[in-house]
């Protein structure tokens, strides 16, 4: 289940508006996101609720759009 977390993602890296595809960029976000998601199934296992890897999904994903936009602005 942790690769195919890992390959959902794979369509917004192809999809970045840049108009080429990043082949680096498209195995980062995978191995990225797997290893993620080995982290969040431990969470769901470990904790017996959704809640608790759904939390430090959006955590992480909230670090990441911070960091972005302190970049671009």
């Amino acid at each position: 289940m942790s690769v195919l977390f890992g390959l959902w993602h794979v369509n917004g890296v192809l999809h970045n508006g840049s108009g080429g595809i990043a082949v680096g960029a498209v195995i980062g976000t995978v191995l990225a996101t797997t290893v993620a998601g080995v982290g969040f199934g431990w969470l769901r296992v470990r904790s017996d609720s959704q809640l608790a890897p759904v939390l430090a999904h959006v955590a992480t994903n909230s670090v990441t759009f911070a960091v972005a936009w302190a970049f671009w602005h």
